[in-house]
Formats: C-alpha cells, sequence, structure tokens
C-alpha cells in the first residue's frame, strides 16, 4: 500500500530577510509543489529506496541504510548527506519511525524546476513531518535556522501573512487577489540562491533597529491592502530601498533595470531565484523586456499562483 502526501511551492512577496527577525511576512502559496509517495518494503531490511523526480524525470537517487545511517549508493554524494540529516533528525524526533527492519520505497516529483528556489526543500521537509507525525516546524527548526514561512505556506490553502512572535510561528490566513493582478510579474533571474548563506551575509552586514521591523510591517499591510496599482509599487519601492540600504548594496531595478517602466522587487535572498515586476505596460511590453535582457521565464500573477505545474513558458531555452 502506498501512502502520498502533497506540499505547496511558494513565493515570498515581502519580509524576506526580516521574517527572522519577527517582521510580517506575505507569502503566496503555489498550487505547483511537491508530491511524495512512500511504500513498505518486504525485506525486513533497514533501508530507504530514494528516488527524487522533477516534471516526473529522475534527477537524484539513493540508497540508504537507516541502521547505520550509511549510504550504500547515490547520484549525489552531497544531497545524500543532507537527506540523512534530515531523516536521521525525523527518527530522533519520532522513533517509531524508521525503526529498525522497517524498509520503505519513497518516490517525490516536484512540479517546478527545483532550481527556482520556490521551496522543494521545505516542500519535502513537509511532507516528511507528515508522514512520521511530526509537527513540520519542530523537524524543520531542528535542521535549519529559517524561519518557517516555507514551511506554512507548503500548508496553507492561500495566500498568509506569517510572522515570529516569540520564535512561535503565527499564521493569519489572508486574501491577496489583486484587482491589478494582471499587471504582476514574475521573472526568474537565472541565478540560484543559496538562503542559508544570503541570510548570513544580511546578518553581517546588517546593523537591524525596532524600526526596521515596523517599517516592514507596514509595508507588508500596504502590500496586502493596496486599492491600486502605484500604491502596491510605491509600497514595493520603498521595501526594496530599506533593505538595499541594510544591505549595503544598489537594488536590483538601479543595477540592471533601470530602463524599465514599472518597479521591481527581489523576492527572497537577492540576487537569486525570483524578481516581481509591476508594470502598466502591456504582457508583450513586460516579457519582451526581460526577452530582451535575457530572461526567458516570466509568469503572470495567475499563472504562478494558480498553475498545477508551473512548465517552461513556449520561448524558454530548454537547453
Amino acid at each position: 500500500m502506498t501512502a502520498s502526501y502533497f506540499a505547496k511551492g511558494k513565493v515570498l512577496i515581502s519580509g524576506e530577510y526580516l521574517v527572522l527577525r519577527g517582521a510580517k511576512a506575505l507569502v503566496m502559496p503555489l498550487q505547483s509543489g511537491q508530491w511524495m509517495h512512500v511504500k513498505s518494503l518486504d525485506r525486513g531490511k533497514s533501508v530507504i529506496q530514494w528516488h527524487a523526480n522533477e516534471y516526473n524525470k529522475p534527477w537524484f537517487s539513493a540508497a540508504i541504510d537507516t541502521a547505520a545511517w550509511s549510504i550504500n549508493e547515490t547520484t549525489n554524494r552531497a544531497i545524500a548527506e543532507r537527506l540523512v540529516e534530515v531523516l536521521k533528525a525525523m527518527h530522533n524526533l519520532n522513533g517509531e519511525i524508521l525503526k529498525p527492519g522497517q524498509g520503505y520505497a519513497i518516490i517525490t516529483n516536484t512540479t517546478f524546476k527545483m532550481s527556482w528556489g520556490l521551496g522543494s526543500s521545505s516542500a519535502l521537509i513537509t511532507n516528511l513531518a507528515h508522514w512520521s507525525g511530526i509537527d513540520p516546524y519542530t523537524l524543520l527548526f531542528s535542521v535549519s535556522s529559517g524561519s518557517g514561512f516555507d514551511v506554512a505556506a507548503a500548508q496553507a490553502d492561500g495566500p498568509i501573512v506569517y510572522q515570529l512572535q516569540k520564535g512561535k510561528p503565527r499564521v493569519i490566513p489572508v486574501h491577496f487577489l489583486p484587482d491589478f493582478r494582471s499587471y504582476i510579474w514574475f521573472i526568474y533571474t537565472g541565478n540560484k540562491k543559496n538562503s542559508a548563506e544570503s541570510v548570513s551575509e544580511f546578518n553581517r552586514r546588517a546593523i537591524i533597529r525596532p524600526w526596521h521591523i515596523k517599517t516592514i510591517n507596514r509595508l507588508t499591510d500596504i502590500l496586502l491592502n493596496a486599492d491600486d496599482l502605484d500604491e502596491f509599487a510605491t509600497a514595493m519601492g520603498a521595501h526594496e530601498v530599506l533593505i538595499s540600504k541594510m544591505l549595503q548594496r544598489k537594488t536590483v531595478q538601479e543595477e540592471f533595470f533601470g530602463d524599465f517602466e514599472g518597479t521591481i522587487k527581489s523576492l527572497g535572498a537577492w540576487g537569486g531565484d525570483f524578481i516581481m515586476a509591476v508594470s502598466g505596460g502591456s504582457p508583450k511590453y513586460v516579457t519582451e523586456y526581460f526577452k530582451n535582457k535575457g530572461l526567458i521565464t516570466a509568469f503572470s500573477f495567475e499563472d504562478m499562483a494558480n498553475s498545477n505545474v508551473l512548465t517552461l513558458k513556449p520561448h524558454e531555452n530548454k537547453a
């Protein structure tokens, strides 16, 4: 008998970096995400046969001995070692799972490109936690220094405001479906950032004051409740300028897209993954502008939020 689990991907609209310090973050879960299928093996051996797929195509596999916590074989040693770390933490939190003699075949399938930084790791942790009967935040915090917003999104029915209060997750379901959403775009920059390294860099550079948190909270509220595109874009720009000053670097728009007719905001770790662009221009203007900059993966708000499978755009280079 096979048990199946699904966790969603996410886009962090506001609160990057400062969500770790208690700032409000506006988070949009995706309909795209990661499936995990678990089947018991009748071998009497403490082994996990792991097969990971992206768009139903294999990209990673491993055979893990959970009695010795050793990797018998794998296609990627570093990924397998990280997987062992998570599985071991899961077992430590619930000793009834992965007991000696228990063997499993586990297959995952991610329905967005994993290099896009949309939450494949948090989806995996969420699925493993649900399988093992562990609170997903407890598992996450045992193996990561993240804020948990991505795990919250992985389980959410719709958009949320996420906040750490005294270190505890607070999740508020919200309505985030702007009337002007047809002018909101998500563009992949072509760079996958390591979130942990990016946060470490921020902590080294930034001096965080209470007013920074209050400002991000106010801007998150504006982004959530904006009546029109101009109000939304102004809040985007203010958010971007604040983080740029804290990072002591130019905004992504100043550095790369100064002639764009609209406003651009970094999403998540700066310098990688996706940016959000708003413009009163036509869809053709937006997609052609970024295509001319060499950025050929552009999703509309509706595509990003509602597609069950975030596939490559027709004009994207699949090489």
